[in-house]
């Protein structure tokens, strides 16, 4: 309800009824401090209040109405509406208000005033607690995702990029970013813009169409330390799709193939430590072995949908995954 009144408060004769409203949420959740460093029970008020009183008390509370308001007590116990003098609280005091705001009512409060903007995008007070950051591009969104009656998955619509940059003046940092696409200048753009503004230990690749986009995500984001790269859509779910080329990304240690065929001559990262790889094609697995041996430093295995029924391919994979080629291989994982 809070935020809902600060959304009516956008022009300049407004702001500090908006200001006054968040002092109150301030008031309530303000930990580890001594209150009365920050709401005085006694202090004057403004010069222009109604009914001022020369000796009058005042505190905080919240009225019917949403506003802040000032209750005198003097003589005549006159109730009159007041504001405080905001501009004085400290910004670390901000932060921690802001803290308690989602990322649509961030985009509220920024408007307020220039000093919430300043605080709200300095970067210096992002959203707390951001592990994963989705991205869909609009088709995707509308194809799929909203037309599944199940999903609980709800989005911010920006409309354009300009608009995402913004929103990631809020957002510091995120273990994953997630990106569903059709197109590839729709991949690259969302790409641009983590490299830019966002700091993220691992990426989520799920195109819906034939594209490849390692070699610029590579390029703008060199030192990922994790991946995992799905196709969707139906067309892929029975063959899944080729992956033409791999590049190096120096600092990978995590990669997850899922419907992925390697069959192209390219070779893994040997920074990897953990790899996952699956396929709905059960002989899949054939065209990973020698790449196998190039990851010298893998210490996690897991293949599934792999078919080893003839002794050969049996014997096969066994001698990929010794001992003498995988040294530091501690757990392997294989179903069919």
């Amino acid at each position: 309800m809070i935020l809902q009144k600060l959304s009516e408060f956008c022009d300049e004769e407004k702001n500090a009824a908006a200001a006054d409203i968040l002092l109150v949420k301030a008031e309530l959740l303000f930990l580890g401090k001594d209150r009365d460093q920050w709401f005085p029970t006694q202090c004057p008020t403004r010069s222009d209040v109604r009914g001022r009183h020369p000796t009058a008390k005042y505190f905080l509370s919240l009225g019917a109405a949403g506003y802040l308001m000032v209750e005198l007590e003097a003589d005549s116990e006159v109730v009159v509406e007041a504001v405080p003098h905001f501009e004085f609280l400290p910004t670390e005091l901000l932060c921690r208000i802001f803290n308690y705001l989602e990322l649509k009512e961030r985009g509220i409060a920024e408007r307020v005033c220039s000093r919430w903007h300043s605080v709200l995008t300095s970067r210096d007070c992002p959203l707390a607690d951001v592990v994963v950051v989705n991205l869909f591009e609009p088709s995707v969104w509308v194809d799929t995702i909203a037309k599944n009656r199940y999903t609980t998955v709800k989005g911010t619509f920006v409309n354009d990029f300009d608009g995402l940059r913004n929103v990631f003046h809020h957002i510091s940092s995120a273990h994953t970013a997630k990106l569903w696409f059709h197109t590839e200048g729709f991949a690259r753009k969302c790409i641009d813009v983590i490299a830019e503004f966002l700091e993220v230990r691992c990426v989520d690749v799920y195109p819906y169409a034939n594209v490849h986009i390692l070699p610029y995500l590579q390029k703008k984001l060199p030192h990922l330390s994790a991946l995992n790269m799905r196709p969707h859509s139906n067309q892929f779910h029975a063959c899944g799709l080729q992956l033409p080329s791999f590049p190096e990304f120096s600092k990978l240690t995590t990669l997850i193939l899922d419907n992925y065929g390697v069959e192209a001559d390219f070779e893994l990262p040997k920074t990897v430590t953990s790899l996952d790889y699956s396929k709905r094609e059960q002989t899949h697995y054939r065209a990973l072995l020698p790449k196998l041996l190039h990851l010298i430093n893998l210490e996690y295995f897991t293949l599934s949908h792999a078919d080893m029924s003839r002794p050969e391919d049996f014997n096969a994979f066994v001698r990929t995954v010794s001992n003498e080629n995988l040294p530091k291989l501690t757990i392997l994982v294989s179903s069919t």
